[in-house]
């Protein structure tokens, strides 16, 4: 993708990623020490020990997912790959309110169509006919590419 093509840009800065990687390691650590403790049942240990280990999980998969970025041009949204988040002719809305069902940060856009599920932890989600775009990101390049998508969509006549 030509870097003249963007219009906007939302990725993690390097502290923000940290910190919210480091958050889910840090959680997975003291499930882990749980998991270690000889005075709690089996049920506990088993419990603590999954809850480890999905932590640490969600914090490799957020490392990997806030080293990209979400690009907006002209044709659309599309993650660092260049693969389509979404096409300009298919987003219905744009949605960045205090009360919608949104990452924090971001912004959610409806579609026009179902696409596949995916979830990129930190960054985007798409389910069915939603996508949030935010979590990780800066609230303030979540909320520029939000506005200048809203004012790309055609104007709907009431």
């Amino acid at each position: 993708m030509d870097e003249r093509d963007i219009i906007a840009e939302v990725s993690a800065g390097p502290l923000r990623r940290g910190v919210a990687v480091g958050a889910l390691i840090g959680l997975g650590v003291v499930f882990g020490k749980i998991a270690l403790d000889p005075t709690l049942s089996g049920l506990w240990q088993g419990l603590s020990a999954l809850g480890a280990g999905g932590a640490l999980l969600l914090g490799g998969l957020s490392w990997k997912a806030t080293a990209g970025r979400i690009w907006l041009t002209q044709e659309g949204l599309f993650d660092h790959t260049g693969a389509a988040l979404a096409r300009i002719e298919d987003i219905e809305a744009v949605d960045g309110g205090a009360f919608s069902l949104k990452p924090s940060n971001g912004f959610a856009v409806t579609l026009k169509t179902t696409g596949p599920r995916y979830w990129a932890p930190g960054m985007y989600w798409r389910w069915g006919k939603r996508i949030g775009i935010g979590g990780v990101p800066s609230g303030r390049a979540a909320r520029f590419m939000a506005e200048q998508l809203s004012q790309r969509l055609p104007k709907r006549s009431r």
